[in-house]
């Protein structure tokens, strides 16, 4: 976890904006925080610096002033000078919502025209051959305390506005933060709302499909097997009528047809037989479905041989599965059908691909009118944690893969 200050004196923020100071008054410049420790800096180096750093000596005023700076109090004084061998540095104390958080240290400045005597000290002490001393100190132009100080006042301004700038930043990003946690947050529940909502759907349409089933063979069922009983007998009463008889033997293989078709939609519309399992159930329905649309059927599953699915799983599955050869039935003129459930791992697999026409999935209007098959199998995908794609090009078929990952759908 990064310390305060570290996040207050970013080096990447601070650098760019104090370079440009410390090149502009040919200070040197270093950031301090709490305990006088060294956050940032030294940024732009100046000849005499660097010459007391090649040999490894600090005079220690830089510190020292930035220790001063820190123990003020809010009513601070504007800058704090320190000076030691002829040479001067300028610190400021940075404040933040009226607390000192930090300091700035600039230097080394002469403050006068350079005494030989106090060069001759510093050299000595620093243990640094006097001429090189001297003469990287008559680089330096002397710098009047007023100005030094007037430095100091500048650097101060910049570093709190830094502070206040960077403070802002952060209070935004927590604002920031808060808000896309609170929409996460939201996002969550909704979802959560949602999902419970499309599974009471999802549980009422099971209850409506059961009610239509039980309507159709009961109620439309019967008055088929009436009407074909009354053909019947019409057929008896025509006698040698050959054109009636004609006309009755239409009707009557319409009748059987019709009546056909409604024992298969009633069989369809039936609650999924998952009592033994998918792979049963999946085979029990192919089998009829190859039966009655004339078009093979390979069936091929792995991995299931060690228990059952969970029960959301097996529904999504098995309805996913009808929707999917019902599409293939209304559009695809496939002469052959593969239905493939695989367990890999921690998820089941499965395809439903056919050799029909297939169509372009991008811009194909037969995907518009499949677009509601599609969209209640992706939603009955989604229930159990899974997604639903659909691959298909003009004249290769289509395959229909459903992804569903175990551990979510028991969770």
């Amino acid at each position: 976890m990064s310390r305060p200050d570290d996040v207050l004196f970013d080096a990447a923020v601070w650098q760019p904006a104090i370079g440009k100071f410390a090149a502009a008054t040919h200070l040197t410049v270093s950031l301090y925080g709490a305990g006088a420790r060294r956050l940032c800096g030294p940024v732009f180096p100046t000849p005499l610096f660097e010459l007391l750093h090649e040999y490894d000596y600090d005079p220690g005023i830089f510190v020292s002033c930035a220790r001063d700076c820190l123990g003020q109090t809010t009513d601070r004084p504007p800058v704090v000078l320190a000076p030691a061998y002829g040479l001067a540095v300028v610190g400021t104390s940075l404040a933040l919502d009226g607390r000192i958080v930090g300091a700035a240290v600039a230097g080394y400045a002469l403050l006068d025209f350079c005494q030989r005597s106090e060069i001759e000290q510093l050299a000595h002490t620093a243990g640094i051959p006097f001429k090189d001393v001297w003469e990287v100190a008559r680089l330096h132009q002397p710098v009047p305390e007023r100005r030094l100080l007037l430095h100091g006042e500048l650097l101060q301004v910049l570093g709190d506005a830094l502070l206040r700038e960077i403070d802002r930043k952060q209070q935004n990003e927590q604002m920031m933060r808060g808000l896309n946690q609170e929409l996460e947050q939201r996002v969550a529940t909704r979802t959560a709302q949602a999902t419970q909502l499309i599974r009471r759907l999802a549980i009422a349409q099971e209850e409506e499909r059961s009610r239509i089933a039980r309507d159709l063979h009961d109620h439309l069922g019967q008055q088929i097997t009436a009407l074909r009983l009354s053909l019947a007998v019409c057929k008896d009463h025509a006698g040698q009528d050959q054109t009636q008889q004609q006309h009755l033997a239409r009707a009557e293989a319409v009748a059987s047809h019709l009546d056909a078709d409604i024992e298969f939609l009633a069989w369809e519309l039936r609650p999924s037989p998952l009592e033994k399992g998918l792979v049963d159930a999946i085979d029990d329905y192919v089998e009829k479905w190859s039966r009655h649309f004339g078009v093979p059927i390979d069936v091929l599953t792995s991995g299931l041989d060690n228990g059952r699915l969970p029960s959301p799983v097996e529904l999504s599955l098995y309805r996913i599965a009808q929707e999917a050869l019902n599409n293939v039935a209304k559009h695809a003129a496939a002469t052959r059908v593969a239905v493939i459930i695989e367990r890999r791992d921690e998820r089941v697999v499965l395809v439903v691909e056919d050799n029909g026409r297939g169509f372009d999935v991008d811009t194909s209007a037969q995907l518009e009118e499949q677009r509601l098959g599609v969209t209640g199998m992706r939603e009955r995908a989604a229930l159990a944690s899974g997604t639903l794609d659909v691959e298909s090009a003009p004249g290769k078929g289509t395959s229909v893969i459903v992804k569903i990952p175990l551990g979510a759908a028991q969770s």
